[in-house]
């Protein structure tokens, strides 16, 4: 391994390959895993799957950089095998980074894996528990925290960082990885302009409770004030007419949207959607993610900011939908976002023409 190149290597020396490991390993896998398949003889062979399934989660959520509080933490305890809150507090806003008590309660629930255990958990049932992502990634704690909110790595881990180098290596190499990337993103701001984000980021970012799949959020999902907003611009022929929503953009700072199907205005979720709107006084924050298809770039989305829904274009609409065979009159309500910041032309003809970047 000493002639191998690492992540940070790649990263340091601003070479292409690196952003073709960064999307390999961002979708699957860790380091090792990538070693296995392109040079065997460099790779590590682990009988204990518990090191490979901790550098895959810490690989999948902290290597990209997007959020910089856990690894600032990792390093800490990396270096002194001990560190707290309020130090963790200090280390964020010493780095510039924004700080609140949601997003230190987020990094505690991420790094203890609570966040990943579905509401359902039942830590009993072995059969359900093997098939969480909370098993998964390692089903145990990262760090433990103590009384005092001290943090420290889990017995195994401290174990493993002392004993097994191979394994120190790569677990050193993804947080120094994460921390340089992590200057690509606008450390005063949850989410930075023009970068790209999958919907399991948004969720982590937005500091939620536990991790909702994918397919759940869909298109949007309201929670804890905010509603991110997912746009899949050219929609494949593949995905039912039900979910085949007519997301346009009307100029580069105007976009017209519509709810899911079987929304009424006034009603159920449209009521928490819109609380305060026709009031000029929202109750939610709306963020815009939009990608030109879904051949593009898989599942991450570009965040093109936040933005206000415009009262008088709120508008009850209905559709036909085709179920089972039969055409359903189905309601639906469209709605225009306005964008807090236009985006630039560049992207909005890339968007709306599909021109290149």
């Amino acid at each position: 391994m000493n002639k191998t190149q690492l992540i940070t290597d790649f990263i340091k020396n601003n070479m292409v390959a690196s952003q073709a490991i960064l999307s390999i390993l961002n979708k699957k896998g860790n380091y090792n895993d990538f070693l296995l398949k392109v040079d065997k003889d460099t790779a590590y062979s682990w009988e204990n799957d518990y090191l490979d399934k901790t550098l895959t989660f810490i690989t999948s959520e902290f290597l990209s950089g997007k959020r910089i509080h856990e690894l600032l933490l990792l390093q800490k305890l990396l270096d002194n095998g001990v560190s707290s809150r309020p130090e963790l507090e200090k280390l964020v806003v010493d780095n510039g980074s924004y700080c609140n008590d949601d997003v230190l309660d987020s990094v505690e629930r991420i790094l203890t894996l609570e966040y990943y255990k579905p509401k359902s958990y039942d830590e009993k049932n072995d059969k359900e528990k093997n098939k969480t992502e909370f098993a998964k990634l390692g089903g145990q704690t990262l760090i433990e925290i103590g009384n005092n909110k001290e943090y420290r790595f889990n017995k195994e881990i401290s174990e493993l960082l002392e004993k097994d180098h191979g394994f120190k290596k790569l677990f050193v190499d993804v947080i120094k990885a994460g921390l340089l990337n992590a200057r690509e993103y606008d450390k005063e701001n949850v989410f930075t302009i023009e970068k790209r984000y999958t919907r399991s980021d948004v969720n982590r970012l937005l500091n939620w409770q536990r991790k909702i799949p994918a397919q759940s959020i869909g298109g949007y999902f309201i929670e804890n004030g905010y509603c991110p907003i997912f746009v899949t611009y050219v929609k494949s022929n593949d995905i039912e007419d039900s979910i085949k929503y007519e997301d346009r953009f009307t100029s580069n700072s105007k976009i017209h949207c519509y709810t899911k199907n079987g929304r009424k205005l006034g009603q159920g979720e449209t009521l928490k959607m819109f609380a305060g709107v026709s009031e000029g006084n929202p109750k939610l924050t709306y963020l815009l993610f939009v990608k030109r298809s879904d051949a593009e770039d898989d599942d991450e989305f570009v965040y093109l900011g936040t933005g206000k829904v415009t009262a008088d274009s709120l508008k009850q609409e209905y559709r036909e939908i085709d179920k089972k065979g039969k055409l359903v009159n189905t309601p639906i309500v469209s709605y225009d976002l306005k964008l807090d910041t236009p985006i630039s032309l560049t992207r909005y003809r890339m968007l709306t023409e599909g021109s290149n970047e």
